[in-house]
C-alpha cells in the first residue's frame, strides 16, 4: 500500500532502556499505548504519497523552493491540492469519542488572532500545544548513506534525524497572515496549514529554513508532508463553542420622553456576564430523512440552515 501508518510516538521502552521507534538498528518492543484507534489513518495527508499520474503526487506542504518541485510545483497552482482535504472529516477520538456530526470539538482553531483587536489580543496556548507533539524528520545525504536512524542523541552512534518544532518561528507564519499589509486574512479551512512552514529547533531563525534543507536534501516528500498530516485533523477553522460576553440594561425613558435620551432616562438593572453556547447538527433531525432531505455532495447545499444551539453554560460577572 502506498498509504503508511501514523506516528506511533517518539520513543519506546525495552528491557530498561531508551530506544527509538521508527529509526533504531536494534530489536523494539513497541509499547501499546503509543497506538491511537486511528492510526492506519490519521488524516487524508496521506493520500499526498499516492501517484497521481507517472510518478507525479499531490502536494500537501509548502511549495518552496527548497523542496522538490520548487514554487511552481504542479500541485501548487489554482486550485491547490490542498483543497482536496476539504472533502475528508477526521473525528477526534481521543481520549474518548468527542466529535459528533458536523462537530469541530477537541480541535484546536488556528485563527488565533482576535479581530479587530490588531494583533495585541490572541489566543496562542492551544497552537503551541499542538505544535509541540509534532516531529519534523529530516536526512541528510551523510546520515542517509550510514543508515543511522534516530531521533535522540541518547542512543549512541546515531545521528538527529526527527526534530521538535521552533514554535515561535513556527507561529510567524501564522501571524504573516493575520498582519499582511496587502492582503490580511483569516484561515478559511484547516487545509491551509499545508502551506505554512514548520521551522524545526534547530533553526533559530525562518530565514535559515532554506540552509536546513538543503543540509537535509535526502528527505522523501512524503517525509517532508507527514507533519502536516498529523498536525490536519487536531486543527479546525470554524469553532462549534462560542463564549459571548454580555452587558444588559433595562432602561426606562424619563418622564414626557419618547425613546431613549442620554441624561434623561434612567437605568433600571443591569446584568453583566457570559454565556457558552454550542453550535451541533442533530443527526435525527427530521429534515434529514425522506425524499426532500438534503444533499451536501452537491456542492450547492449549505448547512448552515440545519445548525441548532444549545446553552453550556451561564456566568454571571459580579461585580
Amino acid at each position: 500500500s502506498y498509504s503508511p501508518k501514523a506516528d506511533e510516538g517518539q520513543e519506546t521502552e525495552n528491557k530498561g532502556s531508551y530506544e527509538i521507534n521508527y529509526f533504531y538498528n536494534g530489536a523494539i518492543n513497541t509499547v501499546a499505548g503509543f497506538f491511537s484507534p486511528n492510526r492506519q489513518v490519521p488524516s487524508p495527508g496521506i493520500f499526498g504519497n499516492i501517484p497521481t499520474g507517472t510518478w507525479r503526487t499531490l502536494l500537501f506542504r509548502p511549495a518552496q523552493s527548497f523542496h522538490m518541485g520548487g514554487t511552481t510545483h504542479f500541485g501548487a497552482t489554482s486550485p491547490k491540492d490542498i483543497y482536496l482535504l476539504d472533502f475528508f472529516h477526521m473525528p477526534v477520538i481521543e481520549p474518548y469519542a468527542i466529535s459528533e456530526p458536523f462537530s469541530t470539538a477537541g480541535k484546536i482553531n488556528m485563527n488565533a488572532q482576535l479581530v479587530p483587536f490588531s494583533g495585541y489580543l490572541t489566543r496562542e496556548t492551544a497552537l503551541r500545544a499542538v505544535l509541540a507533539s509534532t516531529r519534523l524528520t529530516a536526512i541528510s545525504p551523510t546520515v542517509a548513506a550510514a543508515k543511522q536512524r534516530a531521533y535522540s542523541s541518547n542512543v549512541t552512534n546515531t545521528s538527529q534525524t526527527r526534530y521538535p518544532l521552533n514554535i515561535d518561528q513556527t507561529l510567524l507564519g501564522f501571524r504573516d497572515r493575520y498582519t499582511s499589509a496587502s492582503n490580511p486574512q483569516v484561515f478559511l479551512s484547516e487545509a491551509e496549514i499545508c502551506d505554512l512552514d514548520l521551522i524545526p529547533d534547530s533553526v533559530a531563525n525562518r530565514a535559515n529554513l532554506s540552509t536546513f534543507w538543503t543540509t537535509n536534501r535526502a528527505t522523501g516528500d512524503n517525509a517532508r508532508e507527514r507533519p502536516y498530516a498529523l498536525l490536519l485533523p487536531r486543527l479546525t477553522t470554524k469553532s462549534n463553542s462560542y463564549t459571548v460576553h454580555v452587558t444588559a440594561q433595562a432602561l426606562a425613558p424619563g418622564p414626557g420622553v419618547v425613546g431613549w435620551q442620554e441624561g434623561r432616562g434612567k437605568v433600571l438593572s443591569e446584568w453583566r456576564g457570559g454565556i457558552t453556547i454550542e453550535r451541533y447538527v442533530d443527526p435525527n433531525d427530521a429534515r434529514f430523512t425522506g425524499g426532500s432531505a438534503p444533499n451536501f455532495l452537491s456542492g450547492t447545499q449549505p448547512v448552515g440552515p440545519y445548525f441548532r444551539f444549545r446553552v453550556l453554560g451561564t456566568r454571571r460577572f459580579n461585580p
